[in-house]
C-alpha cells in the first residue's frame, strides 16, 4: 500500500493537477476558435453567392443579346419593324432581370443598313445591352461587375456603352448575318 500511495503523491507533485487545471482553461478555446473561422467561411459564402448572381445575371444577358440579333437577322423581310421585334425579343428572353437594360444595334456592311431604312441581306447585326450592377466588395475595393462606366470600342467597330448613371454594368455582345 505505501507503494501506490507514495505513485499517487508522486503524481500530484509531478503536475497531475497543473495538467486538469489548464484543461479547465482551455473550455472558451473551442467556442472562440469557432468564432474567427466562421466570420472567414461566411465572407467566402457570401462571395459565392454574390458571384453567383453576377454570372447568373451575365448568362442571361448573353443570351438575349444573342435571341435579339438572331430575331433581327431573320426578320429581315419585316423591314424596319424587325428591330422593333429584336428588341422585344431581347427584353422577353432577359426572364429575371428585374432592372432596365440599354440594347444598342450596330449594323455593318456594304449596303449601310439600319433601322430606320432598311436591313440589307448579307450585312452583319451586331446587338450590345448593358444591366446595371451593383456588387461592389469595399474589403477588396472591387466590384464583381464586368465593367465601369464609359466605353469600350470593340475591334469589329462595335462599341459597348455602360451608361454613366451606373457605376459598373454587366455588358454582352452578339452579332449575326442578315438573311
Amino acid at each position: 500500500m505505501t507503494v501506490s500511495n507514495g505513485f499517487r503523491r508522486g503524481l500530484a507533485r509531478h503536475g497531475v493537477r497543473r495538467l486538469l487545471a489548464g484543461a479547465a482553461c482551455e473550455r472558451g478555446a473551442v467556442a472562440y476558435e469557432f468564432a474567427w473561422a466562421s466570420v472567414g467561411l461566411f465572407t467566402i459564402l457570401i462571395g459565392i453567392v454574390y458571384g453567383g448572381i453576377t454570372f447568373y445575371d451575365y448568362v442571361t444577358l448573353a443570351n438575349a443579346v444573342t435571341v435579339g440579333a438572331k430575331t433581327i437577322a431573320t426578320g429581315r423581310a419585316l423591314g424596319t419593324g424587325a428591330c422593333g421585334q429584336g428588341q422585344n425579343a431581347l427584353t422577353s428572353a432577359a426572364v429575371g432581370l428585374k432592372q432596365t437594360i440599354t440594347i444598342n444595334e450596330i449594323f455593318t456592311g456594304t449596303g449601310g443598313s439600319s433601322c430606320t431604312v432598311g436591313l440589307a441581306q448579307g450585312d452583319n447585326v451586331i446587338v450590345t445591352a448593358t444591366y446595371p450592377c451593383n456588387l461592389y466588395v469595399p474589403v477588396m475595393g472591387t466590384s464583381l461587375c464586368s465593367m465601369k462606366s464609359g466605353t469600350i470600342n470593340l475591334p469589329s467597330g462595335a462599341q459597348v456603352v455602360c451608361p454613366s448613371q451606373y457605376t459598373y454594368c454587366i455588358a454582352a455582345i452578339a452579332s449575326a448575318r442578315i438573311e
